[in-house]
């Protein structure tokens, strides 16, 4: 194993995308740090803030930012943090992900355009220009099915090769051939995180020497989910049954 692929064992396994709680309109600390502490003690490999469950983009650009750092320092270096976005906005994804890169974060996690969709090339530019002012590890939200973008393998490559720490995508898009087209163009250290339920077993199958994993809704059952992958270091297809034989 090369020195990249060990700075990079900590984004395998299943990583929880974290519901925000409220209470009297306002964002519910105590119970968002009890949320955090669960998905620790159940087993989650990591913790997703400002994931599409959580409706980031109905908080201020300043409730994700706090939000971020609490989570970090709440989980104290137990579980790795990776840091959403959740904008359409480029002045507010800049923004964030520069306070994200201060705060710590271990990677970031940025959407592609939604309703504004712009072309290939047009994606290219924006991820080259929001990727480029750090070096932490940061993947693409690929979901065509609500954004209306869907990237080929291509454009993936374009921006791997004009920010090399770009690392893999959180993806929806239930095309296997795209998934294996990646993989294949992109290398053996590329990250595939499946964000359903559906393409999971598939993918792992389909991939098991490749770095695989899951980014889903585990708030309601993570030591389940968790139990897929006895270590972040240890993903196998084999850890995976049908839903069926659970």
């Amino acid at each position: 194993m090369d020195g990249s692929m060990s700075k990079l064992d900590f984004l395998q396994g299943a990583y929880c995308p974290l519901i925000v709680p409220f209470r009297n309109g306002k964002i519910d600390l105590d119970t968002y740090a009890q949320l955090i502490e669960r998905q620790i003690v159940e087993g989650s490999h990591g913790l997703l803030v400002n994931a599409t469950s959580g409706e980031p983009t109905t908080l201020t650009v300043e409730e994700r930012g706090q939000l971020v750092e609490f989570a970090i320092k709440i989980s104290s270096g137990r579980r790795p943090v990776c840091a959403g976005t959740a904008s359409e906005s480029f002045e507010a994804t800049a923004s964030l992900i520069d306070r994200f890169d201060k705060a710590g974060a271990d990677s970031i996690l940025v959407v592609t355009p939604f309703y504004g969709v712009p072309p290939q090339r047009g994606a290219v530019s924006l991820f080259w220009q929001v990727g480029r002012p750090n070096k932490r590890p940061f993947l693409i939200y690929h979901i065509p099915g609500r954004t209306g973008l869907a990237l080929t393998v291509d454009t993936l490559e374009a921006i791997k090769d004009q920010v090399p720490h770009f690392t893999g995508l959180k993806n929806t898009d239930t095309d296997l051939g795209f998934v294996t087209g990646a993989l294949a163009r992109l290398g053996r250290d590329f990250r595939i995180f499946a964000g359903l339920e559906l393409p999971t077993l598939p993918i792992q199958r389909g991939h098991r020497w490749r770095r695989c994993a899951e980014l889903e809704t585990l708030s309601a059952i993570p030591r389940g989910r968790a139990r897929k992958y006895p270590h972040p270091g240890q993903v196998h297809a084999q850890t995976f049954r049908s839903p069926q034989g659970r």
